[in-house]
């Protein structure tokens, strides 16, 4: 017969508490529950006080008790749609840690060819298994824009070109990043500079707003320079990075 030996230890008496928190910082344990959980009415003065007293204990929040108090977890849908994008191993991957740490599940969510319909209702299927809130990585984020599908979900736009209306952005400024690029190539002696933008509709321009930013850093800074004998040319692609 194999005995089992019990290996799990005994929660330390002198474990720091959440209590431990709210005695240090002088408040009740609700108040420090509320500048956790970034709820209620707390005063600033009151909010760096709290995180003081976790800064000093060591505290860290038990997120999988609170999911377990709570009756479930907190959801949260990562949805894209090229396996080509240059970034996405890194979005998917920093995605996965960061809900991990706090104890919320990651649904990942993509679509072969996205149109307007097409991504509301992966939202729409996102909320019906108790998504809370949303990821979006192009070009899903301008699709969303005004769509009444974000009424009761909160979203984050991952590499927008530029700001969105009721969404938070992740982005870089592409003009300014494109203008430094070529008054680089301008420094190093070229004269002739080549654009290639991304993909075009049908007949008109391209439509790929970092693509649209990106030219019109590039133009902008070549029409700048004083050497009127720089040439420049612009080619459509077929890829947008």
């Amino acid at each position: 017969m194999v005995m089992l030996k019990r290996t799990g230890r005994r929660r330390s008496s002198t474990a720091v508490t959440i209590r431990t928190v709210a005695e240090q910082a002088g408040v009740s344990m609700m108040t420090v529950s509320n500048v956790i959980n970034g709820t209620g009415k707390v005063s600033d003065q009151t909010r760096a006080r709290v995180r003081q007293a976790i800064r000093n204990t060591g505290y860290v929040p038990n997120y999988e008790a609170r999911r377990l108090a709570s009756g479930g977890c907190s959801r949260i849908a990562l949805l894209y749609s090229d396996q080509q994008t240059p970034f996405l191993a890194q979005v998917l991957l920093a995605a996965i840690n960061a809900s991990t740490a706090y104890g919320a599940q990651l649904l990942v969510r993509s679509s072969n060819s996205p149109t307007k319909r097409s991504t509301e209702k992966l939202v729409l299927n996102a909320a019906r298994s108790g998504v809370q809130g949303l990821l979006l990585v192009p070009p899903y984020a301008e699709l969303l824009v005004g769509s009444a599908v974000l009424s009761e979900m909160k979203a984050t736009a991952i590499a927008a070109a530029g700001p969105l209306p009721s969404m938070n952005t992740v982005r870089i400024d592409n003009r300014s990043a494109a203008r430094k690029l070529t008054t680089f190539l301008i420094r190093l002696g070229h004269r002739r500079i080549g654009f290639i933008s991304g993909p075009p509709t049908h007949s008109g321009p391209p439509t790929h707003a970092d693509s649209l930013e990106r030219r019109a850093g590039y133009q902008g800074r070549v029409e700048k320079s004083r050497d009127s004998s720089e040439d420049r040319t612009h080619q459509r692609g077929g890829l947008h990075l």
